[in-house]
């Protein structure tokens, strides 16, 4: 079941974010987001133009999907970026794609969103793709403009008008 967030799934959410921080490349992050940070993150998703949701699944939260300020400037208010992280132990069982589904709708039925940005480590194949099945159409990339384990990374950004 996809549903918004709610206080109580903070840990949850930021249990998912901090694997991918310590094992992943999902996240330039390289320290552990804390419990407080954690929390200012949900109360910033509190918003209909910035929503935050989980997809629980035997009442556990195994994944989450957020869409986000993509810029300060006041011009790119209706552009949101998104973020999706699904457990490890539950990937590749349709969860990331449902989630992506759900918040593409969402985000086709507000007035308020025009545009949806991904930024997507580059050797992130999985995402990749899914964000290309999803519809979301490659605008560029850049090259080494992050390191993470001793390796430089690219990203890859895509977007998708709605």
């Amino acid at each position: 079941m996809i549903r918004k967030a709610r206080f109580t799934d903070i840990t949850a959410i930021n249990d998912i974010y901090n694997y991918e921080v310590i094992n992943g490349t999902a996240t330039f992050d390289t320290e552990n987001r804390s419990f407080l940070k954690a929390v200012s993150y949900y109360f910033n998703h509190r918003s209909t133009i910035h929503p935050l949701f989980v997809y629980e699944l035997n009442n556990s939260v195994v994944g989450f999907c957020s869409l986000s300020s993509y810029r300060q400037k006041t011009a790119f208010r209706s552009t949101v970026e998104i973020s999706l992280y699904v457990h490890v132990n539950h990937r590749n069982k349709g969860i990331g794609s449902s989630l992506l589904s759900y918040v593409i709708n969402y985000a086709k039925k507000s007035c308020e969103i025009s545009n949806i940005v991904s930024v997507i480590t580059s050797e992130n194949k999985g995402s990749l793709d899914l964000f290309f099945k999803a519809g979301f159409i490659k605008s560029g990339s850049i090259e080494k403009c992050g390191r993470k384990f001793n390796r430089d990374l690219g990203i890859t950004n895509m977007y998708l008008l709605v």
